[in-house]
């Protein structure tokens, strides 16, 4: 990208700015297709982002509500009648959400 900003930056410098019509016309013509180039594979890369950051969105909200569901589990829970196999349930599913969590920051 900084290439083509150099070519214009230096198309405008040897008069490009002020007397186009002085410019070769062939060098015209391959800075406006380089600046189409680069613009076109910007918004492909813009376009992967996005693509990404749709994933991204998607797994917070799952793992939103797995949190959700557990803190909604654990408000509910009555302490006099939790037992040792409630216990390990609650490690479990914490165990699970913290793999799933590190499973997606590392497909990141």
């Amino acid at each position: 990208m900084q290439d083509t900003i150099d070519k214009i930056n230096n198309y405008l410098q040897v008069g490009g700015m002020f007397n186009p019509e002085l410019m070769e016309h062939h060098k015209v013509s391959d800075l406006l297709l380089e600046c189409r180039n680069e613009i076109q594979a910007c918004l492909a890369a813009n376009r992967d982002v996005m693509l990404h950051w749709e994933v991204l969105r998607s797994d917070y909200d799952a793992l939103r509500e797995k949190y959700q569901q557990l803190v909604f589990y654990l408000a509910h829970i009555d302490l006099d009648y939790f037992t040792e196999h409630d216990q390990a349930l609650l490690d479990s599913a914490i165990e699970e959400a913290k793999k799933e969590v590190l499973s997606e920051q590392n497909n990141v």
